[in-house]
């Protein structure tokens, strides 16, 4: 039986701009979030949204999501000030959502996230990554599975529309290659001019064909 892991870790290192949001934030990452004063503070100092705490005649906790977002975080305070986090059981958009949230009260302007998924077993499927890059404005994602199916489905894509000048090539050579003689130009003209002249004979057909109307409008320029 394997063993599989999801494991992340997060940069720069966390400097608070204020002490008060810097505790506040290491005690809901080490079990806090059942404390109904550090969830009001926490809210108060703008660490969590209010939608993210159950308040339920006089006691409160955060939901599920959230609840399971802050204890995966393991939260290293260190004595100069410059804390960092990992996850050591994966990483998801509620992770990130709370590391954004913090952002506005760090001295950066973004957070990045880089998780490894390994497994103890050299399987197929078993491995891959992701990194996170967060902004106070977005989040966004990349993850190694999905660039390379970007890659396969590259593979997999029709040939482009030729252009008009390799058309044109294309048509050219062809013409010449059935000739008997490759390089009589005068029988290729000949050809090119019989084959405009059945063309433009067609269409004149098919104007005809329309009625009167249509002739006028192709004999006074008027074509759509």
């Amino acid at each position: 039986m394997a063993d599989n892991y999801s494991q992340a870790t997060v940069s720069p290192y966390l400097k608070w701009t204020s002490e008060a949001h810097r505790q506040v934030a290491a005690k809901l990452c080490r079990g806090a979030y059942h404390d109904i004063e550090v969830l009001r503070e926490a809210q108060d100092l703008g660490l969590i949204l209010a939608d993210w705490v159950d308040y339920n005649d006089g006691d409160a906790c955060l939901y599920d999501d959230y609840e399971q977002a802050f204890s995966d975080i393991t939260y290293c305070l260190e004595g100069d000030g410059e804390d960092y986090a990992y996850f050591e059981n994966g990483f998801g958009c509620e992770h990130a959502e709370v590391l954004r949230q913090w952002l506005p009260f760090l001295e950066t302007t973004f957070i990045e996230v880089e998780a490894a998924v390994t497994c103890s077993k050299m399987r197929q499927g078993e491995f891959g990554g992701c990194a996170c890059f967060i902004t106070k404005d977005d989040i966004e994602w990349c993850s190694t599975s999905s660039w390379l199916m970007e890659r396969r489905a590259s593979l997999r894509q029709p040939p482009s529309e030729p252009s008009d000048e390799e058309r044109i090539g294309t048509y050219l050579a062809d013409l010449r290659g059935s000739l008997d003689d490759y390089s009589n130009d005068e029988e290729m003209q000949e050809i090119l001019d019989e084959r405009v002249h059945d063309a433009k004979a067609a269409e004149a057909a098919d104007i005809n064909n329309a009625g009167m109307e249509a002739q006028a409008r192709f004999l006074l320029g008027l074509e759509d």
